[in-house]
């Protein structure tokens, strides 16, 4: 398979590991079409299967501990600029910015849904299910040959 965690690289939120993941997921297929292999080896694309809802929420989670940051820092463009925030307000802010990104229907989700990081395709059994299926498919069209 090759590897496709974080999803089509057209759907990165941020275009930083796009160029890299790209020359890698390249390379990771390259063999499949090399003459001594033809016919023989499947190169099986496995971002199509990446659960972009958790990739969402992941997302969400990374702008969340960054308001952390920004609010203990006394960050000169964000709410506590000027230190008034004590812990348990900046906590009740972060609170309240995490409900804006992340629903309760979106917690329940992830709950069921993930149970790893996302360098592990989150460890989603929906996920892996589908890869798998794609697996056997490439397999089964091998076999017609």
């Amino acid at each position: 398979g090759v590897m496709g965690v974080g999803g089509p690289l057209d759907k990165y939120a941020s275009q930083r590991y796009v160029p890299i993941h790209g020359s890698f997921r390249e390379a990771m297929a390259a063999p499949a079409s090399m003459p001594e292999f033809k016919g023989n080896v499947a190169a099986v694309r496995t971002a199509p299967f990446w659960d972009a809802r958790l990739q969402q929420m992941e997302d969400n989670q990374g702008k969340i501990k960054q308001m952390a940051g920004f609010l203990k820092s006394k960050h000169k463009d964000h709410p506590n600029k000027d230190g008034s925030m004590d812990a348990q307000a900046q906590k009740a802010y972060l609170d309240k910015y995490r409900r804006t990104l992340i629903s309760g229907e979106d917690e329940s989700y992830a709950k069921i849904a993930r149970s790893n990081a996302a360098y592990h395709y989150f460890g989603s059994a929906k996920t892996m299910a589908r890869i798998g299926k794609a697996f056997a498919e490439a397999m089964i069209e091998r076999r017609k040959k």
